[in-house]
């Protein structure tokens, strides 16, 4: 019995060794999976911040836009009421060279 327990010390310390690597490895991987969390969370964050850059680049555009409508619409307006004030003008100026001449 005493050369079996013998023969049996070797493959315990074998079995003890392999349970302890395997042991580390499980920890090392742990440490890289909690690593791997943390970057995708921070991934996560700046994505999320993209978005709300993005969100409000949408928003500034529509308001630019909506600006641009506005500011077209009253640059016609203006163009037309310079235009009838020309055309007054005109009229008045062709009236008086009518009356001056007569």
């Amino acid at each position: 019995m005493s050369a079996v327990s013998k023969e049996m010390i070797p493959s315990s310390q074998n079995v003890s060794q392999a349970i302890q690597d395997i042991a580390k490895g499980t920890g090392s991987q742990a440490d890289e999976l909690v690593d791997i969390s943390s970057i995708l969370n921070y991934f996560s964050e700046e994505l999320d911040n993209i978005v709300k850059s993005i969100k409000n680049v949408d928003v500034n555009v529509r308001d630019i836009n909506n600006k641009a409508e506005v500011s077209e619409k009253e640059l016609e307006q203006l163009y037309e009421s310079i235009n009838n004030s020309l055309a007054t003008v005109i009229s008045k100026v062709s009236n008086l060279d009518d009356r001056v001449k007569k």
